[in-house]
Protein backbone atom coordinates (compact mmCIF):
# COMPACT_ATOMS: atom_id res chain seq x y z
CA UNK A 1 0.00 0.00 0.00
CA UNK A 2 2.78 2.25 0.97
CA UNK A 3 4.78 1.66 -2.44
CA UNK A 4 0.95 2.99 -4.01
CA UNK A 5 0.73 6.04 -2.43
CA UNK A 6 4.00 6.77 -3.29
CA UNK A 7 3.58 6.21 -7.39
CA UNK A 8 0.18 8.13 -6.79
CA UNK A 9 2.58 10.99 -4.99
CA UNK A 10 4.87 11.27 -7.55
CA UNK A 11 1.95 11.09 -10.43
CA UNK A 12 0.57 14.12 -8.78
CA UNK A 13 4.30 16.31 -8.30
CA UNK A 14 4.38 15.55 -11.99
CA UNK A 15 1.33 16.33 -13.02
CA UNK A 16 1.68 19.66 -10.86
CA UNK A 17 5.03 20.06 -12.62
CA UNK A 18 3.58 20.11 -16.05
CA UNK A 19 0.48 22.15 -15.14
CA UNK A 20 2.98 24.78 -13.66
CA UNK A 21 5.47 25.06 -17.07
CA UNK A 22 2.91 25.53 -19.34
CA UNK A 23 0.68 27.85 -17.56
CA UNK A 24 3.93 30.11 -16.36
CA UNK A 25 5.35 29.35 -19.85
CA UNK A 26 2.50 30.82 -21.79
CA UNK A 27 1.80 33.42 -19.64
CA UNK A 28 5.58 34.75 -19.75
CA UNK A 29 5.53 34.54 -23.93
CA UNK A 30 1.99 35.96 -24.10
CA UNK A 31 3.84 38.96 -21.63
CA UNK A 32 6.80 39.35 -23.94
CA UNK A 33 4.95 39.96 -26.88
CA UNK A 34 3.57 42.81 -25.18
CA UNK A 35 6.10 44.16 -23.81
CA UNK A 36 9.87 42.40 -25.12
CA UNK A 37 10.73 41.78 -28.38
CA UNK A 38 10.11 37.75 -29.19
CA UNK A 39 11.62 35.53 -31.91
CA UNK A 40 9.76 33.39 -33.95
CA UNK A 41 11.24 30.39 -33.88
CA UNK A 42 10.18 27.71 -36.83
CA UNK A 43 13.18 25.33 -36.38
CA UNK A 44 14.40 22.66 -33.72
CA UNK A 45 16.97 24.19 -30.51
CA UNK A 46 18.58 26.96 -31.16
CA UNK A 47 16.57 27.90 -34.40
CA UNK A 48 17.73 24.96 -36.24
CA UNK A 49 16.68 23.27 -39.50
CA UNK A 50 12.97 23.84 -40.27
CA UNK A 51 9.11 22.36 -39.85
CA UNK A 52 10.10 19.57 -37.91
CA UNK A 53 6.10 19.17 -35.65
CA UNK A 54 5.35 16.22 -36.57
CA UNK A 55 8.98 14.38 -35.12
CA UNK A 56 8.36 16.82 -32.14
CA UNK A 57 5.30 15.46 -31.67
CA UNK A 58 6.61 11.78 -31.66
CA UNK A 59 9.24 12.63 -29.77
CA UNK A 60 6.88 14.39 -26.98
CA UNK A 61 4.27 11.28 -27.12
CA UNK A 62 7.59 9.05 -26.09
CA UNK A 63 8.49 11.06 -23.64
CA UNK A 64 4.83 10.62 -22.29
CA UNK A 65 4.60 6.94 -22.50
CA UNK A 66 8.11 6.94 -21.06
CA UNK A 67 6.71 9.11 -17.84
CA UNK A 68 3.74 7.20 -17.11
CA UNK A 69 6.00 4.11 -16.81
CA UNK A 70 8.68 5.35 -14.95
CA UNK A 71 8.01 4.84 -11.00
CA UNK A 72 11.61 6.68 -9.93
CA UNK A 73 11.32 10.24 -8.19
CA UNK A 74 13.94 11.92 -9.82
CA UNK A 75 13.66 10.45 -13.25
CA UNK A 76 9.71 11.36 -13.20
CA UNK A 77 10.71 14.68 -12.45
CA UNK A 78 12.93 15.33 -15.00
CA UNK A 79 11.00 13.46 -17.68
CA UNK A 80 7.96 15.80 -16.78
CA UNK A 81 9.91 19.13 -17.26
CA UNK A 82 10.82 17.52 -20.27
CA UNK A 83 7.24 16.60 -21.57
CA UNK A 84 5.85 20.04 -20.05
CA UNK A 85 8.44 22.56 -22.20
CA UNK A 86 8.31 20.38 -25.42
CA UNK A 87 4.33 20.47 -24.59
CA UNK A 88 4.16 24.24 -24.19
CA UNK A 89 6.41 24.67 -27.39
CA UNK A 90 4.11 22.55 -29.14
CA UNK A 91 1.21 24.54 -28.09
CA UNK A 92 3.30 27.96 -29.81
CA UNK A 93 3.72 25.83 -33.42
CA UNK A 94 0.09 24.64 -33.43
CA UNK A 95 -1.34 28.40 -32.51
CA UNK A 96 1.29 30.61 -34.27
CA UNK A 97 3.32 28.38 -36.19
CA UNK A 98 6.47 28.70 -34.26
CA UNK A 99 7.99 28.92 -31.11
CA UNK A 100 8.07 32.36 -29.39
CA UNK A 101 11.60 32.87 -28.22
CA UNK A 102 12.28 36.05 -25.84
CA UNK A 103 14.89 35.32 -23.61
CA UNK A 104 18.25 36.42 -25.28
CA UNK A 105 21.54 36.11 -23.10
CA UNK A 106 24.48 37.95 -25.04
CA UNK A 107 25.40 36.47 -28.55
CA UNK A 108 23.46 32.69 -27.72
CA UNK A 109 20.33 32.08 -29.66
CA UNK A 110 17.24 33.32 -27.95
CA UNK A 111 14.91 30.42 -25.59
CA UNK A 112 12.04 30.42 -23.46
CA UNK A 113 11.32 29.19 -20.58
CA UNK A 114 9.99 25.76 -21.93
CA UNK A 115 13.16 25.41 -23.68
CA UNK A 116 15.03 25.98 -19.79
CA UNK A 117 12.23 23.12 -18.31
CA UNK A 118 13.70 20.97 -21.16
CA UNK A 119 17.17 22.04 -20.60
CA UNK A 120 17.02 21.16 -16.50
CA UNK A 121 14.64 17.93 -17.08
CA UNK A 122 17.70 16.65 -19.14
CA UNK A 123 19.87 18.13 -15.98
CA UNK A 124 17.95 15.37 -13.65
CA UNK A 125 17.74 12.84 -16.28
CA UNK A 126 21.86 12.83 -16.62
CA UNK A 127 22.39 13.70 -12.86
CA UNK A 128 20.21 10.26 -11.94
CA UNK A 129 22.08 8.41 -14.65
CA UNK A 130 25.71 9.31 -13.51
CA UNK A 131 24.38 9.09 -9.68
CA UNK A 132 22.79 5.30 -10.21
CA UNK A 133 25.31 4.13 -12.66
CA UNK A 134 28.74 6.08 -10.28
CA UNK A 135 30.33 6.86 -14.11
Amino acid sequence: MKQKKAINEKKIIASLAVLLVLIIDQFFKNFAENFVVTTCNRGIAFGIGGDFTILILIVVGLVFWILTQEKRFLPTIGLALIFAGGISNVVDRIYFGCVRDFITLGSFPSFNLADSAIIIGAIIMSFNFFAENRI
